[in-house]
Parts: C-alpha cells; structure tokens; sequence
C-alpha cells in the first residue's frame, strides 16, 4: 500500500476478540454471588445484637491497647454496686470513682468492700492500698517474697501490664464463641441503651476456654459505653450488679486525675506485692476476665492424683448430712481430704488468705504475721509432723505452696465465729447441746462450704468436727467415747503459731473423759490463753476449763444447768456469758426447748448483716446438726439437717446407751 492512500490499519490485537464481553459479564455474575453469600453469611453469623456486641468490644479493645505516649488517654467512670451475692457480697453498696489510664496507672476511690472507704493505686509495679477513714496504708513490695520460695522456684517479679483478653485484630473471631441475645423481658429498658445478655457457646465451655455463666449489659447506641452490667457466676452462686455512669475519656489526662499518690499523713507499711495483687486477683477468680493483676513467675501445677488409691474420702448427700470419712493415719487422711474437694479447698484457703485476712488488716491497720512468716515443716515435735503431713498432701492437691496451706489452716484461729452451750429437752431427758455459729464476715469468710468430717485414725479414737472445706477440723468436736471438745476462746498472741484445730484433733484421739483431757490442757502450750467446754456424754456432765496465758495448770469450774441456768431470764448463763460463751434461745422459755426449737429460733445469736450457719450436738445420744439459712425470702425456717454419728465414729462399738447412767458423775472442781 502506497503512502498516499494513508497508514495501514494496525493489526488486530490477539487478547481482543468478540466473545470477550460474554466473559467479563459472568466474572461479574461470579463475583456478584459471593458477595451475596459474603452478606448472607455475615447476617447469620453476624445478627444485629452480635454485631453490636462486636463494634462495642471493638471499641473497648481500642481503649485498652492505648498504651502510654502520643496516644495516652484517661478513662474516668463512677461504679455503683447496688447488688452483690455469694463470692461479692463484700461489694454490696460500694459506690467508686475509677480512674484508668492504660497500661498500668489506677486509682480507685471510694466506698469499698465492708464499707470501708478505700483508696487503691497502681502505677507500674507500685500497688498501694490504703483505709482513708483511718489513715493507714500497705505498699507491696517485690523485695518482700511471698510466700518463701524454694531455692529451684521463681518467685514473682512484678505485675504484668493490663491489656486486653482479645486482640485487637481478632475482635469478630472471638464473639463468634458467644452467645449473644437481646433482653426481651425487661421492657422498661431507655430507648437509647440495648440490652444483651452474653453467654459463652456450649463448645467452649466444654474446651475450658471461657468458664460458663452469664454477663448482662446495657450498653449506650451512642459510644457503645456500659450503663449497666450483671455479673452471674451459676456454679459459685455469684452474682453482681454494676451500674456505671459519669463516663470520661480524655487525652491528655488532667494533673488532678493522674494523682497517683495517696495522703502524706498516712502511715504506711510496706508488705509482700504478691498479697496485695492476690488480693485483687481474688475478686475475679470465678469470671472470664481472669486476673488483671497478673503476676509474672511461675507456678507449679495440682498435682494430679491416680485414680487408684488405698484410702479415699466418702461423701454422703450434701443436702442431707454433709459427711466426709476419713480413714488411715495422718498422711492417708490428709490426702483423702485433699481429693475430696480439691477445687473448694483451694477456694478456701484463697478466700480466707487473700481476702478476709487482708481485709482485716485494712479495717485493723495491723497486718497479720500469718502473711509474712512462713512455714517452716523441719520441726521434729509431734504437732509440726502432724502439721507437716496436712500441709503437704494439701499442697500437692491444690497447688499453693506449703506457706500458703498452713497460712490458711493458722487463720482458723481468728475466724468469726461463736460457740454456744445450752441445755435442751432431747428423747424425753435434759441433756447439753454444744455448737458453734459460723459467720461468713460480710461474704469473705465461705460458710456454705461446712461439712462435718469424721476421722478414723489408725491409732486412738475416732472423732467427728465441723470445718470449712480443707480444714483438718473445727473448734467443735466428739469422739467415741462421747467425750466433747468445745474450743471458746484464746490462744494467747504468743501460741498464735500453732492451728488449734490439729491439736484440739489430738486431744479427742488420745483422751476419752474430761479428766483426761484437763490432764493435757495443763501442760499443753497450745492451749495457753484459752477457754475450753469439755462435755462427757456418758455421764452428762460438763466443765468450763481456763488455761492461764502465763503459767501451766487449768481452771475448771463443773456447769450445772438447774443450779446455775435461770430459765426466767435471757438464758445466759453468767460464768459462760463471762468467758464469751452465750447459751442461745428465747427468753423465758419453760420447759427446756427441743434442740429443733432452738436452732430455729430467730433470737438465737446470729448477727442480721452476716450469713451464719450453725452447727451443734447432743454428745448424750450422739446426734448432730447442721443448720443453712433458708435460701427463701426473710422470715421462713432455715434448712436443718440432722444426722447420727454413732456408726459413723465407731462402726463396730457405738455409743453407750446412757439411760442409766449416773447424773451426779462431774469431774471434780480443782484449780492446778
């Protein structure tokens, strides 16, 4: 082709061809599909109330992950708990004010556990927790290992920053493992708050990555921010309510909300920075949130023990006698007891270690030595072998260290309770009724937990007590020879070293009358400084025993119900009213009252702002009781549970009938 008649046309391109049209149209088509089962699938894995609960969280991760510098905010919100039962009845009526700037500085002020005005701070791996009321305070120190390691073992070096459970990009995989469904049968709900009710999927339960229970939240449309949210722990029987309010986030944060110092005028201690981490720690155990005081060292595991073992623990009904065996010498016994309840003892011994014993010290101002000194398991005398045997097999199950274990069984000594001693009309004869009420402290001290042990050791006799779960025994016993034990009050500071519950154990295994057990409380340094009730069941007598804080010897003074007991009056018998022991009952009664009459009774001597929970015998026939508050509204009888413990103490020789036995048997009236 010449010039003239122009360029030649350009040759036709070989990716261009007609039919490329027809396949451009169903690569569309393709790609319309998708993402119509792209949305399809998002509206049902993601409906609108999990949708909202993952733009919150979304929200709430972003706050936590803050983190210092550029990008530091401040959080500020006051915290009202108008409800709080089981593991937070301490909280109940708390009223704070939070102060948060992530990772790591707090401060929270304000009406707390017990009602005590608090002030927490943390800044780093500085925890203060001071009583504003008073004016004292405890500062954790790392330098201050609790408790003592072993030299192969790390001890805790500081607290971990608080960060999100989630992260950040992992938000809407991590609701797809809830359940999240709106709240339909609260309708007064405000039009500009949504109402969830959160549970864990059944799977993940199962797995053990979420414990199971329920979270309520009302969260505001606006920001997604909490108004109010319901804690329920199902199988702890706890529940909260939280109601949140006066939101601010700020950036940067004002001088006066980064005030991280408590009141100069304060006096302070240094303690342990594991205690009071622990101490916080403890309120979150039973939620998925887990410990945001997170301490960084290592811990060793429960042991786990093999299914097959020579001696276990047999547990009857809860909800009719609450009774645990024990059989063997003192190691087999403790290891029974230890698989009997692994997960309550440990509980326990965590309830009474890190929250009631601290939260005495804030309200006292002391702090316990139980909390500092150690347990030293080298002693060669009888009772640290004893001791030594319990605190180890305790230690294994559980996993707390020996120091914790024995920390916990001291704190018996000191737990509120309040022993009692009364003449009742029992199978047509009057006879004496020993017992003790246990008083949960406001909800630190778990009284829910009591279970009346019976040990049948190898060698002495068997007895029966009623403890707190983990407990070796409590201060109320019967062996049998009908021979009981009821510990009033003491020891002297000085015998604080020692838990009563293991020598008062000793004492009905190797004695089987009063006069017996007087002859080693009078020389026992143990019992310095304590009151004693001994009852001997056989002949129906029974004494009030002083053991002097600063000499050997015992005081006993025979108690005679129809010479010294005026049943016109409040049934109080002086001598015992003087020794801190009261006979429970309503006034003026006559005749004597059934022993069901009496723990029934509403007058009996039970404090209206504590959960208690009695326990009591009849060493005469050997009958025992366990009375729970009726879990009913106010007003109604609570739930008594009666057993025998005949069989149960001596399956091959009972208890002597002692219809015929003489009345006028008392041991004799001496000072020594």
């Amino acid at each position: 082709m010449t010039p003239q008649n122009g360029p030649e046309p350009a040759p036709p391109t070989p990716s261009r061809h007609p039919g490329s049209g027809i396949l451009w149209g169903w690569v569309c088509l393709a790609f319309g599909v998708a993402a119509i089962l792209a949305l399809t699938l998002y509206l049902l894995l993601f409906p609108e109330p999990r949708r909202r609960l993952a733009g919150a969280m979304v929200q709430w991760v972003g706050l936590l992950e803050s983190g210092p510098g550029t990008n530091a905010i401040t959080i500020s919100c006051r915290i009202q708990v108008p409800e709080a039962h089981g593991h937070w009845k301490p909280w109940q009526g708390a009223d704070l004010r939070l102060t948060f700037q992530p990772p790591d500085q707090i401060r929270l002020e304000g009406r707390g556990p017990g009602g005590a005005n608090i002030l927490w701070l943390r800044e780093g791996n500085r925890l203060e927790v001071h009583n504003l009321t008073h004016g004292w305070g405890f500062r954790g120190r790392q330098e201050i290992p609790w408790p003592p390691s072993p030299p192969d073992t790390t001890a805790a070096v500081g607290l971990s920053p608080i960060r999100s459970p989630v992260p950040p990009g992992k938000v809407w995989m991590a609701v797809l493992t809830l359940q999240v469904d709106p709240i339909h049968e609260i309708t007064n709900t405000p039009s500009d708050l949504l109402a969830l009710r959160v549970r864990p999927q059944p799977r993940v339960v199962r797995a053990g990555a979420l414990p199971d229970g329920e979270v309520r939240l009302w969260l505001r449309r606006l920001d997604g921010l909490p108004e109010r949210v319901e804690i329920i722990a199902p199988h702890e029987s706890a529940r909260a309510l939280l109601q949140c309010s006066e939101w601010w986030i700020r950036s940067p944060a004002p001088p006066q909300e980064a005030d991280l110092h408590a009141p100069p005028s304060h006096h302070v201690r240094d303690v342990p920075l594991r205690i009071l981490a622990e101490h916080w720690n403890w309120w979150w155990e039973t939620t998925p949130s887990g410990k945001p005081f997170g301490l960084e060292e290592h811990r060793r595991p429960p042991t786990a023990w093999p299914p097959a073992q020579t001696v276990q623990g047999t547990v009857d009904s809860p909800a009719e006698e609450c009774v645990l065996a024990l059989e063997g010498d003192t190691r087999q016994r403790a290891r029974a007891l230890a698989r009997a309840g692994t997960a309550q003892a440990r509980s326990t011994f965590r309830a009474l270690l890190y929250g009631w014993a601290i939260q005495q010290s804030l309200v006292t101002g002391h702090w316990w030595p139980g909390l500092v000194a150690g347990f030293e398991p080298g002693r060669e005398d009888p009772q640290h072998s004893v001791a030594g045997a319990v605190v180890h097999e305790l230690s294994l199950s559980t996993g707390l260290q020996e120091a914790e274990v024995y920390a916990a069984q001291l704190l018996a000594n000191q737990l509120p309770v309040r022993p009692w001693i009364s003449p009742v009309e029992h199978e047509g004869r009057q006879v004496w009724c020993v017992g003790i009420a246990f008083q949960d402290a406001g909800g630190f001290v778990p009284v829910d937990r009591l279970t009346w042990l019976v040990h049948r050791p190898e060698q002495g006799f068997a007895w029966a007590s009623p403890a707190l779960t983990g407990l070796w025994a409590g201060r109320l016993g019967i062996n049998e020879r009908q021979l009981a034990a009821l510990w009033v009050t003491g020891p002297a500071p000085a015998s604080q070293r020692a838990p009563m519950a293991l020598p008062l154990g000793r004492l009905l295994e190797s004695c089987a009358t009063c006069d017996e057990a007087m002859d080693q409380l009078r020389t026992a340094a143990w019992a310095r400084g304590s009151t004693f009730v001994l009852v001997d069941g056989r002949s129906g007598s029974a004494v009030l025993v002083d053991c002097p804080a600063d000499r050997t010897g015992v005081e006993v003074r025979p108690l005679d119900a129809s010479r010294d007991l005026s049943l016109a009056g409040s049934i109080v018998w002086q001598p015992l009213k003087n020794a801190g022991l009261s006979t429970p009952g309503p006034a003026g009664v006559e005749p004597l009252p059934t022993v069901e009459a009496l723990l029934s009774n509403p007058h009996r001597p039970t404090p209206a702002d504590d959960l208690t929970v009695l326990a009591c015998l009849v060493p005469t026939t050997g009958d025992a009781w366990v009375v729970f508050p009726s879990s009913t509204p106010a007003g109604t009888q609570p739930r008594i549970h009666r057993l025998n413990l005949r069989s149960r103490l001596s399956p091959e020789v009972h208890l002597r009938d002692t219809r015929a036995a003489p009345a006028d048997n008392h041991p004799k009236s001496h000072e020594s």
